[in-house]
């Protein structure tokens, strides 16, 4: 996929929902996550995503292994996943169709001081 917004879908058997897959089973469904378009780059042109990479040396943490240790020990992370993104995902992939630029800002904010939270548990 390029350019554009996408949304994973991490790959949960047909008719199961993502509040029925706990994170201990993540590591089994992997084989079939895909990713799908919400999107496409030439559907919102004003806006434009900038990376900055502020170092190029290796964490000490990968991210990867900083949310295994997430999901292993924060009590408020199966919280989150059941009941805080759900409904947050379906808000972003609505302002991302509409070009709703303050309700996209304002739910990736609450979503990222969320996860932090999440992190620092």
């Amino acid at each position: 996929m390029c350019g554009g917004f996408g949304f994973w879908n991490c790959g949960l058997p047909p008719n199961a929902s993502i509040n029925s897959c706990s994170p201990a089973e993540w590591g089994n469904i992997s084989n079939r996550s895909l990713a799908k378009s919400v999107c496409g780059k030439e559907e919102w042109k004003e806006l434009k995503l900038i990376i900055a990479i502020a170092s190029s040396k290796k964490k000490d943490v990968s991210s990867t292994n900083g949310m295994r240790r997430t999901r292993e020990t924060s009590k408020l992370f199966e919280h989150r996943w059941k009941n805080i993104v759900p409904e947050r995902v379906e808000k972003l992939i609505h302002s991302i169709k509409t070009h709703d630029w303050q309700a996209l800002t304002t739910i990736a904010i609450q979503d990222s001081n969320n996860m932090h939270a999440v992190c620092l548990d």
